[in-house]
């Protein structure tokens, strides 16, 4: 299996726990408790928005008709609430940031008259 850049919660919570001086423990605690508080405000119909990290957004997707390939008959699916997350942007710029850093280092200088 092929290992990918996927930060798991353990990762987080580790993370965590060294940057507050806490332990894991205490910092799975709050962790589980923010995701819980965000995951209820959600389900209760209300945005979230945390500054510096995004925000949650619930939109209503309107009934629309498509078509079933099997019998080739319309049909209609009805509106449905979805969510959607925006990233703040200074996450978008630390991206953008790091990826233009990774990007120069990578490129070979060329020598120009050979």
């Amino acid at each position: 299996m092929e290992k990918t850049n996927v930060i798991t919660k353990n990762d987080v919570v580790k993370a965590a726990a060294e940057k507050a001086g806490t332990s894991q423990k205490e910092a799975h605690k709050v962790i589980n408790a923010m995701l819980d508080s965000i995951a209820e405000f959600i389900a209760g119909g209300k945005d979230v928005a945390i500054l510096g990290f995004g925000t949650w957004r619930i939109k209503e997707r309107g009934p629309r008709k498509v078509m079933n390939f099997k019998t080739k008959k319309m049909m209609e699916i009805p509106s449905r609430k979805t969510i959607s997350f925006s990233v703040s942007k200074s996450i978008k710029n630390k991206l953008r940031a790091n990826t233009e850093n990774h990007q120069s280092a990578e490129k070979p200088k060329h020598k120009k008259g050979k």
